[in-house]
């Protein structure tokens, strides 16, 4: 569901495609979910096929989209089926996914592999000052986003979820206005302050971050 107090910076369909678990046709399948020898190196190491095979789907979907996802192996047979052939000499998909003790593992492992910053705290932090940074020349949330996205993939770092975007650009967009707001106050008059902050009213800028 929604939440109509959050800043809307992407379409449904936006949203869907940046998101959604990975969809692979037969023709790319076997590119997306080819694995290097340092990749393949790093799935042995853990030691059952299903912990196996959940390595090889989350590297393979994170390197397509910076972030993990929740999945049932009934809903990835296709991907499972290529990668228990091609690399664990299986046809057999397993029953039950890894515990969750080992999907943490299997999360930091591929982090540590792809040298990915997966630190949640940090990425918001650096995410924030970066986009208050941007909020200096554009307070046009699709253009903030864009910018963020490209940072977010040029520099290795895991994805977060759309709703942390979401408040990260809202937030930055408030802080500029507030700004701007007390720099105009030394040195125009209100009803000028006053026709600004309509104009922002008006595009819609102020009114999604103000609630």
């Amino acid at each position: 569901m929604k939440n109509k107090n959050r800043l809307t910076i992407l379409h449904d369909d936006d949203i869907e495609t940046l998101y959604a678990l990975p969809q692979f046709s037969k023709d790319i399948r076997m590119h997306y979910l080819a694995l290097s020898q340092k990749e393949i190196a790093a799935m042995q190491k853990f030691g059952t096929i299903t912990s196996k095979l959940y390595f090889a789907l989350q590297l393979s979907y994170f390197k397509v989209k910076r972030q993990f996802f929740t999945f049932d192996y009934s809903e990835v047979i296709a991907d499972a089926d290529f990668i228990l052939k091609t690399y664990l000499k299986s046809n057999k998909l397993p029953t039950s996914l890894p515990s969750k003790n080992t999907k943490t593992s299997i999360r930091r492992s591929i982090l540590t592999l792809l040298k990915c910053n997966g630190n949640k705290k940090l990425i918001i932090f650096e995410l924030q000052n970066l986009t208050d940074d941007i909020c200096r020349t554009t307070v046009n949330p699709r253009e903030i986003s864009d910018k963020l996205l490209n940072n977010i993939e040029k520099n290795d770092i895991l994805l977060p979820a759309h709703s942390v975007l979401q408040d990260i650009i809202g937030k930055a967009i408030k802080q500029e206005a507030l700004r701007l707001e007390k720099i105009l106050k030394k040195s125009m008059p209100n009803y000028i302050i006053n026709d600004l902050k309509q104009l922002l009213m008006t595009t819609g800028y102020l009114h999604d971050v103000d609630h």
